[in-house]
C-alpha cells in the first residue's frame, strides 16, 4: 500500500523516500578546495610550460650565437685567405718581372758572346782563306813563269846564243822576281785590307743573320730545333735557341760560307722565310737579311 510519502511492503515496512526538501546541502569548503587544488594544479602546469618555453628560447639563443660566431670565423678566414692570395699573386707578378729581367740580360750576354765568337772565328777562317789564295797565286804565278821561260830557250840553239840567253835570262829573271815581290807585297796589302774590311762586315751580317734566326723561333720551333741538335750532334737541350746556335757555331757545325745544315732543318720545320734568308745570306745579299731585321724590331 502506497500512501503519500511513504511505501509500505508486504511486512509492512516502511520506507521514507527523500524529497527535495529533504536533499543534503553542499559542502562549499569542499568545493572551494577542489577549486584551489584544481587552480594549484594549473599553476604549476602553467610554470611548467613557461619553464620548458625559457629553456627552449635559451637554447635558441645559444645555438643562434654560436652559429653567429661560426659564421664570423668563417668570414675571418675567408678573409685571410684572399689577403694571402693577393700577396702570394703580387709575390708571383714581382718574381715573373726578375725572372724576365734576368732572361733577357742572359739573353743579351749570350748573344754577345756568340756574335763575338763567330767573329773571331770567321776572320780566322777568311785569313785563312786569304793566305791559301795567296798562295795558289804564287803558285800559279811561278808556273806560267816557267813556261814563258822554256818557251824562250829552244833546243836548236848555238851554245854562244845560248849563254847569251841564259845571261839575259837571269838577268829578266832579277828583274821579274822584284816585279813579283812588288805586286805580291802590293797585293797581299790590298787584300788584307780588303779582307779586314770584308770581314768586319761579312762577320756583322754573320751575327744579325744569327740573332735574327733565333729571335722568331716559336716554342715549337725551340722544341724542335733542341731535339734535332740533341739527335744529330749530342747537344744539351736549352730553352734558348740563341745557345742552341752558338754550341753548332763553336763545334764547326755552321759558319758564315756553310749554313747547309741549319737550312734543311728549317727546311723540315716549313721555317721557308728563314730558309729564304740563309739562301740570300749565302749568295751575298744581305737585303733580304736587314729588311727582316728591321719588320722584326717593328
Amino acid at each position: 500500500m502506497v500512501d503519500s510519502g511513504h511505501f509500505s511492503f508486504e511486512d509492512d515496512r516502511e520506507y521514507e523516500i527523500p524529497t527535495a526538501n529533504h536533499l543534503p546541502e553542499p559542502n562549499a569548503e569542499k568545493i572551494i578546495a577542489g577549486l584551489q587544488s584544481e587552480l594549484q594544479t594549473q599553476k604549476q602546469y602553467s610554470n611548467k610550460l613557461e619553464k620548458e618555453l625559457t629553456e627552449c628560447e635559451a637554447q635558441l639563443k645559444n645555438k643562434d650565437e654560436l652559429l653567429f660566431e661560426r659564421g664570423r670565423q668563417n668570414f675571418l678566414e675567408l678573409q685571410k685567405q684572399k689577403q694571402y692570395s693577393i700577396k702570394l699573386e703580387n709575390d708571383l707578378e714581382i718574381t715573373k718581372k726578375e725572372l724576365t729581367e734576368c732572361q733577357a740580360e742572359l739573353k743579351k750576354k749570350d748573344n754577345e758572346l756568340l756574335f763575338e765568337h763567330g767573329r773571331q772565328d770567321f776572320l780566322a777562317r777568311k785569313e785563312a782563306n786569304e793566305r791559301k789564295k795567296a798562295i795558289r797565286f804564287q803558285q800559279d804565278f811561278s808556273l806560267k813563269r816557267n813556261t814563258v821561260e822554256h818557251d824562250v830557250v829552244g833546243p836548236t840553239q848555238t851554245g854562244h846564243r845560248c849563254e847569251l840567253t841564259s845571261n839575259r835570262q837571269c838577268s829578266a829573271e832579277d828583274s821579274n822576281e822584284e816585279q813579283i815581290m812588288k805586286f805580291e807585297n802590293n797585293n797581299m796589302e790590298t787584300n788584307g785590307a780588303m779582307a779586314s774590311s770584308s770581314a768586319n762586315s761579312d762577320c756583322s751580317y754573320y751575327r744579325d743573320l744569327l740573332k735574327n734566326m733565333a729571335q722568331p723561333l716559336l716554342c715549337d720551333d725551340v722544341v724542335k730545333l733542341n731535339d734535332w741538335a740533341s739527335e744529330r750532334f749530342s747537344i744539351d737541350r736549352s730553352k734558348n735557341a740563341a745557345d742552341v746556335l752558338s754550341y753548332l757555331d763553336r763545334t764547326g757545325v755552321i759558319h758564315a760560307s756553310n749554313l747547309s745544315e741549319l737550312r734543311d732543318f728549317f727546311e723540315s720545320i716549313n721555317r721557308i722565310d728563314l730558309v729564304h734568308i740563309i739562301d740570300e745570306f749565302l749568295h751575298g745579299n744581305y737585303s733580304v737579311l736587314q729588311a727582316y731585321a728591321s719588320k722584326s724590331k717593328d
